[in-house]
């Protein structure tokens, strides 16, 4: 079965560049705009986002406590079937490698 990708194409007709994902099984505390707190499981994770399970609304601003990474505020990007996906406004800070 074909599956027309058109509708999801950039205007520029190119994709962004994104940042090597990571699969990953986590669980994240999300605070909704309105204060509401959830559970959310957190896959595909990379620096500049997550893939969140759960029903968001675009363009809904959000904040992230993952265990061990800390907190991320993010933007949902996409919406659809109980998952969303969230792109990281503040990002996640990265560890300094040995000297």
């Amino acid at each position: 079965m074909a599956v027309n990708l058109a509708p999801w194409t950039m205007k520029s007709g190119t994709w962004p560049n994104r940042r090597q994902r990571h699969a990953v099984r986590l669980k994240a505390a999300v605070t909704r705009e309105d204060g509401a707190i959830l559970t959310s499981d957190v896959s595909d994770l990379s620096l500049d986002g997550c893939c969140l399970s759960g029903h968001f609304r675009i363009g809904e601003q959000i904040q992230l406590t993952i265990p061990r990474i800390g907190k991320l505020s993010a933007e949902i990007r996409w919406a659809f079937m109980g998952r969303a996906g969230a792109r990281f406004i503040s990002s996640i800070p990265r560890t300094p490698g040995p000297p």
